[in-house]
């Protein structure tokens, strides 16, 4: 594999999607992301940690990671340093920590509109973003990749025509000996 830094404008792009409400679909009316992990498994800063608990008992304790509009550079900052981290696993003998945090510093958050990008250029980008940020192997347990897949699944399901469930149209064949059964 390899790992570069991503443009300026893919990092905007993913933390407008995240945060302005102008992205979100049907009834929004808030601004922000919510970044879920289970209690010790999200290594950064969480603002806080929720209890869970189900009427029938079971619970669990998660870690939050909040963020809104106003934490736009906070954000971009953030996904800047990741990326540059995975350069740093990759290339570890042309990078280091002390000019990830320099490069990361450098990044403000700058809106990308709707009007600018459609939901398909932001899973463009989530896609883009997660392959040049995974050298690290850190994605399941970082807030840059927990915060892709929160993002993703809220994009996949503002898409038009996205459903829950597929049910397959009643004429249509199943399969190729569906097929040669019905030319007999």
């Amino acid at each position: 594999m390899s790992a570069y830094l991503v443009n300026q404008d893919t990092i905007n792009l993913l933390a407008s999607a995240a945060l302005d409400p102008m992205w979100r679909g049907h009834g929004a009316h808030t601004s922000g992301v919510s970044v879920y992990a289970e209690t010790g498994h999200l290594k950064c800063h969480t603002r806080e940690a929720r209890d869970l608990v189900r009427p029938d008992g079971w619970s669990k304790r998660f870690e939050v990671f909040e963020a809104t509009y106003s934490d736009g550079d906070t954000l971009a900052r953030e996904l800047a340093a990741a990326n540059y981290f995975s350069m740093i696993a990759r290339y570890p003998k042309e990078h280091d920590l002390a000019t990830m945090y320099e490069y990361a510093a450098g990044h403000s958050f700058q809106r990308i509109s709707a009007a600018e990008a459609t939901r398909l250029d932001v899973l463009g980008a989530i896609n883009c973003y997660r392959y040049q940020s995974c050298e690290a192997g850190d994605e399941y347990d970082r807030l840059w990749g927990r915060f892709c897949q929160a993002l993703e699944r809220r994009v996949v399901s503002e898409l038009p025509g996205v459903g829950w469930e597929y049910k397959r149209p009643e004429s249509a064949p199943v399969s190729i000996f569906e097929l040669s059964q019905k030319g007999k």
